[in-house]
């Protein structure tokens, strides 16, 4: 460990910026789908990251007061409690199943029990020290100490079933912190023997945690330049940055075919306007006396596929998937508000014991995302009005196509009508 007071510093930063950088990139990785994210992307891998980050910020800020000479043994011992429930976080995000069917962190997870129980022991130590200093304000704390001493050890002890998963310079820490703990509980007991013949309670109050602080704010948009991104991006494999141009070129011949694909799409229907004489053929139509027999073609193949009845089908259809739609976005809204609402509760339940990032920062992305479709949806709306409006001012016209070809015939009004306004609707030049 970093033995300057500075350096300490410094490094605590560097670790909460991390940390808000991991929590910054889960923000942003909200809005795409699950199977889009690789194993470093997802929210299991990313909260612990900022668990372990934390955790040794944390652990920065307690040695840094270790090392102050000033006897401040409350706050040791919160602070060291705080760094154990940040490794005890990242430990079961890295057995969960989850992580642990993907990839095998056997070793790392041995890592982040093995500094949960260290600072745990160690927090239980400062506030064993914290009792012996009452002592000697005339206050009778001899029991309590020696019950935070016994904690100190059992949370040594149950390090022995991982010994042969710890590195043997890691397990060597705890063998001289169990040898010391050991001594100082032996102190401890005699001193009471002989002084004060407290009774050594069986359970003792519970270590308040008390966090260094939480991560900083990251204003910067990652996806512009900014300072130090080029260190990162020489990170990047020389292989991915390969297949990133690669990909781009295939984009882009992607969309050169959509274009062409296009064009000549708008070539074809141009040329099948012409080839019908569309749609200079209905103009034609109500200077004559009778209907064209294309037209009368193009009413035969309205009726085959359902006239006037299938508009109105899909008419229906359009607001009943309106009415469907409109249902699961309020639905939706109502669970991520359930879920905004349940993690309060959790909150005012557990209080500081807390830590994770609130559930009404994590759900903004999936409500801009429903706001999204829920605007959309309502701009559908206006269009499926607009175009229902116009159904029933028109649904009289449009019934033509319904009647024979003969009744058809006999509505056509004679030339000497010229100048009035049809049956139709159309007005004759």
């Amino acid at each position: 460990m970093v033995s300057d007071s500075d350096k300490l510093k410094e490094a605590g930063i560097h670790f909460l910026t991390a940390a808000s950088i991991f929590e910054r990139i889960s923000l942003e990785s909200k809005g795409l789908r699950r199977e889009e994210l690789s194993l470093d992307f997802s929210e299991t891998n990313l909260r612990m990251c900022q668990c372990i980050t934390r955790a040794q910020a944390q652990s920065c800020a307690f040695e840094k007061v270790k090392q102050s000479g000033f006897n401040k043994f409350n706050l040791l011992s919160q602070l060291a409690m705080q760094a154990s429930s940040y490794y005890s976080q990242a430990y079961h995000l890295m057995t969960s199943s989850s992580m642990s069917r993907v990839v095998n962190l056997k070793k790392f997870s041995s890592i982040m029990y093995f500094n949960k129980c260290v600072f745990e022991a160690q927090a239980n130590y400062w506030m064993s020290e914290k009792c012996v200093s009452n002592i000697k304000n005339l206050k009778s704390d001899a029991g309590k100490a020696i019950a935070y001493i016994n904690r100190a050890l059992s949370s040594l002890t149950s390090l022995e079933e991982q010994k042969a998963n710890i590195a043997p310079g890691l397990y060597l820490q705890r063998e001289n912190l169990f040898s010391r703990y050991s001594k100082r509980k032996e102190y401890l007991v005699q001193v009471n023997a002989e002084k004060y013949h407290e009774a050594v309670p069986k359970t003792v109050d519970d270590i308040d945690c008390f966090p260094f602080s939480q991560p900083l704010s990251l204003e910067e948009d990652l996806s512009c330049p900014f300072e130090g991104r080029e260190v990162l991006e020489r990170l990047v494999p020389l292989e991915v940055n390969e297949l990133k141009g690669r990909y781009k070129v295939f984009v882009g011949s992607i969309i050169r075919i959509a274009e062409k694909v296009l064009a000549e799409a708008n070539a074809t229907q141009e040329a099948f306007l012409a080839r019908h004489n569309l749609p200079a053929c209905f103009y034609a139509a109500v200077e004559e006396e009778k209907v064209p027999e294309a037209l009368l073609v193009k009413i035969q193949q309205c009726k085959e596929k359902g006239g006037m009845r299938l508009m109105k089908v899909a008419l229906d259809g359009l607001n009943y998937a309106a009415a469907s739609s409109e249902s699961k976005i309020n639905s939706m809204i109502a669970q991520l508000q359930y879920e905004v609402e349940e993690d309060e509760a959790f909150r005012q339940r557990y209080g500081k014991q807390c830590m994770l990032t609130r559930s009404e920062e994590l759900v903004q992305p999936l409500r801009r995302q429903v706001q999204y479709y829920a605007q959309k949806l309502k701009e559908a709306r206006k269009v499926e009005e607009r175009v229902g409006e116009i159904f029933v001012v028109e649904e009289e016209n449009m019934e033509l196509i319904e009647i024979d070809k003969e009744e058809l015939m006999a509505k056509i009004p004679r030339s000497e009508n010229a100048g009035r306004e049809s049956p139709i609707g159309l007005q004759y030049a």
